[in-house]
């Protein structure tokens, strides 16, 4: 039944294969691969729901902050494209540790910077190297104190510093299994001490926390937007998936 074969197939995620396959032979132009890359962000939300958030907020963070910058086009494309699939890596992670509702140990800990590195193995060869570069260096810092390769600061590209801040700033602005989001004030307080211990730079920071306010109201409605259709698409997709497992074992 092909009905059955097609819920086969999402189940075991072969349709991401198919997808590779298919999109690698079609030329899209650049609207369609933005709202391409969008649509994996809802994917990735369907095993939970809070990448689809933050996935969302670090992509608006890092254009808004490009955007006071003067940016040119091209760079704000590839800032779109790296904060996109930043995280693609945390996919593999197990949803114990990413749900878990306490700060993580420190084996735990490692596993998930592992994400890094497991992203690079899936978007090698797949983006252009300039888009890879950016994602590898979401979690270095300029002080060497980040992962994986603990890069310095004078080795980091301003989009490669942009990324740093809106992933940071992202994470701080959602809520978390284990705490609340934080208010304006404690975002940029910390987002201070870390331009101040040379971690973040401090120039984009300052960018960042003068625009807060508008870059904050520029987004908001779009998080709206997005979560109100990650909710549709997870009911949608759990109807599908408890119809699927109730299906008579052949």
């Amino acid at each position: 039944n092909k009905k059955y074969e097609t819920l086969e197939r999402i189940r075991n995620e072969k349709y991401l294969e198919e997808l590779d396959e298919l999109f690698n032979g079609i030329l899209l132009n650049d609207n369609e691969k933005r709202r391409y890359a969008e649509f994996l962000i809802y994917c990735s939300g369907l095993k939970n729901d809070l990448v689809t958030v933050s996935t969302a907020t670090v992509t608006h963070l890092a254009d808004e902050i490009a955007k006071k910058m003067n940016l040119n086009e091209e760079d704000r494309q590839i800032l779109f494209y790296a904060s996109i699939v930043h995280d693609i890596g945390m996919q593999s992670r197990t949803l114990s540790i990413i749900q878990k509702p306490s700060i993580l140990e420190k084996h735990e800990m490692e596993l998930v910077k592992k994400h890094v590195e497991l992203c690079n193995e899936i978007i090698e060869d797949r983006l252009h190297e300039k888009i890879i570069q950016v994602v590898n260096a979401h979690h270095e810092r300029g002080d060497g104190s980040g992962y994986p390769v603990k890069l310095r600061g004078d080795k980091f590209s301003k989009l490669q510093k942009i990324l740093q801040i809106a992933d940071m700033a992202g994470a701080l602005m959602n809520d978390r299994p284990y705490r609340l989001a934080l208010d304006r004030e404690d975002i940029i307080k910390l987002l201070w001490t870390e331009a101040d211990k040379n971690k973040l730079d401090p120039e984009i920071v300052t960018v960042f926390i003068e625009n807060y306010d508008s870059i904050y109201t520029n987004i908001l409605q779009k998080l709206i937007d997005i979560s109100q259709i990650q909710r549709k698409m997870n009911f949608q997709y759990n109807i599908i998936n408890a119809n699927f497992k109730n299906l008579p074992c052949k």
